[in-house]
């Protein structure tokens, strides 16, 4: 299978925004007071879907990580950019 980045990124913002609740997404960013976007995901979730996006992708490159990773962390949400930390792991 073809591996497209731009669908993994929309993949992973969709599970994450899924799993998130605006209480928690404005909890999150006035404790971090930040401008960021949140979706409200706890951290054991991201680490789940990191773990389950590793199992889905055995064949993942380095190159096609970091790429990855990259779409991740230039996004403004503080989730995806938490995600592209956890996959590096």
């Amino acid at each position: 299978m073809l591996f497209s980045t731009r669908a993994a990124t929309a993949d992973l913002a969709r599970t994450l925004a899924a799993a998130g609740t605006p209480t928690r997404a404005a909890g999150a960013r006035a404790y971090m007071k930040s401008d960021l976007d949140f979706f409200g995901v706890t951290v054991p979730f991201i680490r789940r879907a990191a773990r389950a996006f590793v199992r889905r992708h055995p064949d993942l490159s380095r190159a096609q990580l970091l790429a990855l990773v990259r779409a991740l962390f230039a996004t403004s949400n503080f989730e995806q950019r938490q995600l592209a930390a956890v996959l590096l792991e």
